[in-house]
C-alpha cells in the first residue's frame, strides 16, 4: 500500500512562496491502477517527485509497504527506491546500450548474478512484446518500442508500485492505447500497483480503477472511477463522462440514465419504450475500466414516463433529473 499523509511542499520564487502541494493525503490500495489528474500547475509533477523520493516534502509522510521513505537512512532509502518502478515521459534510455542491456542495467547496479539477470531480461522482453528487439539500440526503435523498454526496465527490480509520469504524452493515439493496455496488463497479471499521472481524462476513464483530482496543489476529490462517474455530486465524475447537454427539451423532465454492464444496457431503451414515451437527446456506450457503461439523456413528456423510469432504478441503473 502507498500512503501520502498530510504532505505539504512549497517553493520560493521571486520573493514569493508558491504552495505546490497543500496538506495532501491519499491512499493507493495494493493492486490498484490509480490515476492522478489535474491541469498544468495542479501539483502532479511535485507529487511524482515526492513519491519517488527525488524530493523531500516540507512536512508529511510517504509510506510504502509500511516504510516511511523520509525517515529511512540514505542507504535504506536507496534500497527501498529499487522497489519503486518509474516510467518516464522521455524514455530516458541509455543510447549506447541495447534494449536488453537497458533493461538489465538496474539489475547490474543491484548486484544480481549474470544468469539471473539474463533470465529476468528475457522474461521482461517477452512481457512487453520485444523479444525480437533485444539487440536493437534505442535509435533503432520507435517511440512506442522505447517506452516498452522503459516499462520493462522499471519492472526489472520487481517493484511493488510502478509510477508513470505522462508516459504517453509524446506518443500517437494508437501507440498510446497499446502502452496503456500494457500497463493494465502489468497491473492485472503481476499485481503491481500502477500510478498514472496525466492530464488526459479519457485515459483514466478507460484504464484507471481509482482517480484523484488535483487543483492548485490541493486534492479536491478521489475515489473509484465507477463510483465517481455515477455520483451526481462528483466534479471529476462530470469531467470523466458527458452529462446533460444543451439540446432543446419539450417534455416535463430531462433525465440522465446510466447503465452499468452490457446486460443492463442492451435493450434498455426498447424495453422502457413498452411502458412510456420518451425522446433521446443524447447517448453513447463507453468503455469504463473494462466495463460497458451506457449513458442516455432522455426527454420525458409526462409523469407516467417519470414513474416508469423510476421503477427501473437499481444499483446498476441510476437515474438523475435536471
Amino acid at each position: 500500500m502507498l500512503e501520502v499523509l498530510s504532505v505539504t511542499k512549497t517553493y520560493r520564487q521571486r520573493g514569493r512562496t508558491i504552495t505546490a502541494l497543500d496538506d495532501v493525503s491519499l491512499t493507493i490500495p495494493d493492486g490498484a491502477l490509480y490515476g492522478i489528474a489535474g491541469r498544468s500547475g495542479a501539483g502532479k509533477s511535485t507529487l511524482f517527485r515526492i513519491l519517488t523520493a527525488l524530493q523531500r516534502p516540507d512536512s508529511g509522510k510517504v509510506v510504502i509497504d509500511g516504510d516511511d521513505l523520509f525517515s529511512l537512512s540514505r542507504r535504506a532509502l536507496r534500497e527501498r527506491r529499487r522497489k519503486i518502478g518509474i516510467v518516464f515521459q522521455q524514455f530516458n534510455l541509455l543510447h549506447g546500450r541495447t534494449a536488453a542491456q537497458n533493461i538489465e542495467f538496474p539489475l547490474e547496479l543491484a548486484g544480481v548474478p549474470a544468469e539471473q539477470r539474463r533470465q529476468r531480461v528475457g522474461d521482461l522482453l517477452d512481457l512487453v512484446g520485444l523479444a525480437d528487439r533485444a539487440d536493437n539500440y534505442p535509435s533503432q526503435l520507435s517511440g512506442g518500442q522505447k517506452q516498452r523498454v522503459g516499462i520493462a526496465r522499471a519492472l526489472a527490480s520487481e517493484p511493488s508500485v510502478l509510477l508513470s509520469d505522462e508516459a504517453t504524452s509524446a506518443l500517437d493515439g494508437e501507440t498510446t492505447k497499446q502502452i496503456l493496455d500494457l500497463l493494465s496488463q502489468v497491473n492485472r497479471e503481476l499485481g503491481v500497483s500502477v500510478v498514472i499521472i496525466t492530464h488526459e481524462l479519457d485515459i483514466l476513464r478507460r484504464h484507471a480503477s481509482h482517480v484523484a483530482a488535483f487543483d492548485g496543489g490541493r486534492l479536491v476529490e478521489d475515489g473509484p472511477v465507477l463510483s465517481l462517474i455515477t455520483d451526481p455530486a462528483s466534479r471529476i465524475g462530470h469531467d470523466l463522462l458527458p452529462r446533460f447537454t444543451s439540446a432543446p427539451s419539450h417534455g416535463i423532465r430531462r433525465a440522465l440514465v446510466t447503465l452499468r454492464g452490457e446486460e443492463h444496457a442492451a435493450g434498455f431503451l426498447a424495453d422502457y419504450g413498452k411502458d412510456a414515451d420518451y425522446r433521446v437527446l443524447s447517448g453513447a456506450v463507453y468503455d469504463v475500466v473494462g466495463e460497458h457503461l451506457a449513458r442516455y439523456e432522455l426527454d420525458l413528456p409526462d409523469e407516467a414516463a417519470v414513474a416508469a423510469l423510476d421503477s427501473r432504478s437499481s444499483d446498476a441503473i441510476t437515474v438523475e433529473y435536471a
